[in-house]
């Protein structure tokens, strides 16, 4: 969204609500809305509700991998009773498994991987979900100006696979310095 179509503006003119304007500048359809819910400001304070404003020059259909985002960011950080799998921090460079998963750990519809960064955060990589039996998802992550980088990303994974997670890879990762990242998979919460 551009915020200066002035719709938030017009929003809370009509319904004397205060409006939060997060929209970025040439972000498209869903790149605005992603860097919000994967940012500070939401997971400490999130809104009553998230008002989504579709430009009449974006295309109709929405990545699905901002889709997955999206859905994993709104599930939020996982809660002590919803960890199914947690890592210590790992260190890597070009590419390595941030997770790897007990047997017990199960492909929960709706399950999130959260992937915290200390440091610089990565602008470009790949995750690798592998699951036992062979199937696997990869997922490009990009983030690219106009848009903040963030430090935590949040992926829902794909309802294409109900086998359990075995392990998790990032792939891409800059050769010439060393990442530190913590892995998450959480249960979906209810009532979102």
């Amino acid at each position: 969204a551009d915020s200066t179509a002035g719709f938030a503006a017009m929003l809370a003119a009509t319904t004397g609500a205060a409006v939060i304007d997060r929209a970025i500048a040439d972000s498209g359809a869903t790149g605005a809305l992603v860097a919000y819910l994967q940012s500070d400001a939401f997971a400490e304070r999130p809104p009553a509700a998230i008002l989504w404003q579709f430009m009449a020059t974006d295309p109709l259909s929405v990545d699905t991998i901002a889709l997955r985002q999206m859905i994993g960011a709104a599930n939020g950080p996982c809660s002590s009773d919803g960890r199914l799998v947690a890592t210590g921090s790992a260190r890597l460079t070009g590419s390595g498994e941030v997770l790897t998963a007990p047997p017990s750990a199960t492909a929960l519809p709706g399950a999130s991987l959260v992937l915290t960064f200390s440091g610089d955060p990565l602008q470009r990589f790949t995750i690798e979900v592998q699951y036992q039996g062979g199937d696997a998802d990869a997922v490009s992550i990009e983030q690219a100006p106009p848009l903040p980088v963030s430090r935590r990303i949040f992926l829902a994974l794909s309802g294409d696979f109900t086998q359990p997670v075995e392990r998790i890879r990032l792939i891409g990762l800059p050769e010439e310095r060393e990442v530190a990242v913590t892995a998450e998979l959480c249960r979906a919460r209810t009532g979102l």
